[in-house]
């Protein structure tokens, strides 16, 4: 509970960011969706791989912006090192 409280008020900050740092499997994705959904932040979250590239990297970043302009929604960006 303590990590959820921690990382809610991280990301409910203006211009709020964390790095999470850890193993794989100890729950630093669950953890952050879970503090987006207690704040009613909308995820996004990039599928890199083999094929993605600049292009498709703009592309996902101008429709957060798109999305988080229009309809003035708060939005949660997901990026993993994957």
């Amino acid at each position: 509970m303590e990590h959820v409280c921690r990382v809610a008020r991280i990301i409910d900050q203006p211009s709020g960011n964390a790095l999470l740092v850890g193993v794989g499997g100890s729950g630093k994705q669950s953890l952050t969706k879970l503090a987006a959904f207690i704040l009613e932040y909308d995820v996004m979250r990039i599928m890199p791989n083999a094929n993605y590239g600049m292009n498709e990297l703009r592309l996902d970043l101008e429709s957060m912006y798109t999305k988080a302009g229009v309809t003035d929604s708060s939005i949660l960006f997901i990026l993993t090192d994957s």
